[in-house]
C-alpha cells in the first residue's frame, strides 16, 4: 500500500522523479528485487541507478575510511618490512645473469650472524637511551621504530638467503651473492637507524611518534569506556524506577548494613541484569532491604574500598539469598587497556612543562597538539557510545589524569610562559567536553586546589572560560581564598 503512494505521488512531479525515487528508496529501505518492482511501478528507472550508485559511493567512502585509519601510523613499518623483501627479488633476479669473478663476492651465513648481533647492539642502546630521556609509555615508541624493523628484516633474509648459498649445486640466482647485496641495504638501514634514534628520542618527536600509533589505542580505551558508562547510566535509571536501589556518594555509616568491599583494585562493575532477575524472583524483597551504590560502574576503586551496601528496612533481618545477589552482581575488574592510555595521557602532559624549562617552547606546543589530538580520538569514540543520554557520567580516566597532571604543573610553574603553555592543555580538555560532562567540574576542583597552595596562580581565572561555560571563583572563603562554582555563561 505504502509503496503504491509512493509510485502515485512520483508520477505527479516526472521531473523530480529521480531524486525523490532515491529518497524514498533509501528510507523505505527495500531488497534489490522488491526495489526493482518499486521502480518498474513508478516507471523511473534512473532512480535505481542512482539509489544503487549513492549506496556503493557511501560503502566505498566507509572501506577507504576503515583503510585509511589502519594505514594510519603503521605505513611506515609496513614498507619497511616489504622494501628489503622487494629488494632480495630483484636482486634474485639480477643475480641469475652474474657471472666471473662476480659470483666469488658472496658472503656466508657466519657473517650475516654477525650483522645480526651489531644490530642487536645497537638496537639496545637506543632503547636504553630512549629510557633514560623520556617516561616509559612514550618510550615505547622508540623499541620498534620502521628502520629497525627494517633492519631485522633485512638481516634474517640476509641469513636464510646465505644458508641457501650453501647447498650443492648452488642455484642459478647465487644466494650468496644475493646475501652480499642484502648486507649493503643492511649497513645503510642501521646507518640510517643509528641516526634516526638520536633525533626521534627528543621529547618532542617521541611524543609525536607514540601519538601517531596510539590512536588505535585511544578508539579502543574510548569504546571500552562507554561500556561501563553505559552501566553506569543503567544503574542510574534503576535508581530512579525502583524501591530497592538507591545511589549514594558515601557509605550511610550510621546505618545498620552489610558492606561489599573491592577485594582487589581496578574498576566497578554492575551488572544490572542480575540484580533486576533477582527482584523479579523474589530474591531481594524490597520491603526487607536495600541496595545503596556507593560507586558508580567505571570509577576506579582500591582494594578494600566499600562499594555498595545492603541496608535492611527497619527490623528486618538480611536474606542470605539477597546478600549473594548483590555479591555476584557487583565486581572489581582491571581495565589496563583504559589504564595504560591514561598512563600514556599523563606522561605526555608532563612533557609540556619540561620542555618550556629546557626552552624548547616549539616542542612544547607540539606535544599539546599531538596530545589534544589523541584525546580527541578518544572523546570521539566515546561520544559515539554515548547514545542519546544527558546527565553526569563518569570522567573518562585519561582526562581525569592530564587534568590533575596539569593543575599540579601549574602549581610548579615557575614563570608565566610555563602556565600559559600548561594552561594550553586544560583548554584542550574542555574544548573536548560539553556542560553534561563532568570535566568542567574536575577542572574547577584540581585548579581550586592547587590556587590554595600557590599564590602564582591569580591568571587561572581568565584561561578557564572556554566554549560557553567558565569558572567563576566567587567571594573569598574562611581561608581568604576564593571558592570555585561551575557557572554557565
Amino acid at each position: 500500500m505504502a509503496a503504491s503512494l509512493d509510485a502515485s505521488a512520483l508520477k505527479e512531479r516526472p521531473e523530480r522523479a529521480s531524486t525523490r525515487f532515491a529518497a524514498y528508496a533509501e528510507a523505505m529501505a527495500l531488497s534489490p528485487e522488491r526495489l526493482v518492482r518499486f521502480a518498474e511501478d513508478c516507471d523511473v528507472p534512473g532512480g535505481v541507478e542512482q539509489f544503487v550508485s549513492t549506496r556503493r559511493a557511501r560503502a566505498m567512502e566507509r572501506l577507504v575510511s576503515h583503510f585509511r585509519f589502519y594505514l594510519q601510523g603503521r605505513a611506515p613499518l609496513l614498507l619497511a618490512a616489504l622494501l628489503p623483501i622487494c629488494v632480495t627479488i630483484v636482486l634474485a633476479l639480477v643475480c641469475q645473469h652474474a657471472g666471473g669473478g662476480v659470483i666469488s663476492a658472496g658472503i656466508s651465513p657466519p657473517v650475516a650472524i654477525g650483522a645480526l648481533a651489531v644490530l642487536a647492539a645497537v638496537h639496545i642502546l637506543s632503547v636504553q637511551l630512549a629510557a633514560q630521556r623520556l617516561p616509559g609509555p612514550i618510550a615505547s615508541a622508540a623499541v620498534l621504530p620502521s628502520l629497525a624493523a627494517g633492519s631485522y628484516v633485512t638481516g634474517f633474509l640476509m641469513l636464510l638467503v646465505a644458508l641457501v648459498g650453501q647447498e650443492k649445486p648452488v642455484p642459478s640466482w647465487h644466494p650468496s651473492l644475493v646475501a652480499a647485496g642484502l648486507l649493503l641495504l643492511f649497513v645503510i638501514l642501521v646507518f640510517a637507524m643509528t641516526i634516526n634514534s638520536l633525533r626521534t628520542t627528543s621529547a618532542a618527536s617521541a611524543s609525536e611518534a607514540v601519538c601517531r600509533r596510539r590512536r588505535r589505542q585511544a578508539r579502543r580505551a574510548g569504546r571500552r569506556f562507554a561500556e561501563l558508562q553505559r552501566r553506569a547510566v543503567r544503574i542510574q535509571e534503576l535508581a530512579d524506577k525502583g524501591d530497592y536501589l538507591r545511589v549514594f556518594p558515601s557509605p550511610q555509616e550510621a546505618a545498620r548494613r552489610y558492606a561489599i568491599r573491592a577485594r582487589a583494585s581496578g574498576f566497578v562493575q554492575i551488572n544490572a541484569r542480575l540484580l533486576v532477575e533477582g527482584q523479579s524472583r523474589g530474591r531481594w524483597p524490597a520491603e526487607e532491604a536495600r541496595l545503596d551504590i556507593v560507586v558508580l560502574p567505571g570509577l576506579p576503586v582500591a582494594a578494600g574500598r566499600e562499594i555498595a551496601s545492603v541496608v535492611p528496612v527497619g527490623d528486618a533481618t538480611l536474606a542470605k539469598e539477597a546478600i549473594r545477589t548483590a555479591e555476584r552482581a557487583i565486581s572489581v575488574r582491571d581495565e589496563r587497556e583504559i589504564d595504560r592510555f591514561a598512563e600514556l595521557c599523563a606522561a605526555l602532559c608532563s612533557e609540556v612543562p619540561m620542555l618550556v624549562r629546557a626552552g624548547d617552547i616549539g616542542g612544547a606546543h607540539r606535544v599539546v597538539a599531538a596530545l589534544s589530538g589523541l584525546l580527541g580520538e578518544h572523546m570521539r569514540r566515546l561520544a559515539s557510545k554515548q547514545g542519546s543520554f544527558v546527565g553526569a557520567l563518569p570522567v573518562s580516566p585519561a582526562v581525569m589524569q592530564t587534568v590533575e597532571q596539569a593543575a599540579s604543573a601549574l602549581a610548579r610553574a615557575a614563570s608565566e610562559r610555563e602556565r600559559v603553555t600548561v594552561a594550553l592543555v586544560i583548554d584542550a580538555c574542555l574544548d573536548l567536553c560539553s556542560r553534561e560532562d563532568g570535566v568542567v567540574a574536575l577542572v574547577a576542583k584540581q585548579l581550586a586546589r592547587r590556587r590554595r597552595r600557590s599564590a602564582s596562580l591569580g591568571a587561572l581565572p581568565r584561561w578557564v572560560p572556554r566554549r560557553g561555560f567558565g569558572v567563576d571563583w566567587g567571594p573569598p572563603n574562611r581561608t581568604g581564598c576564593p571558592s570555585p562554582a561551575r557557572t554557565w555563561e
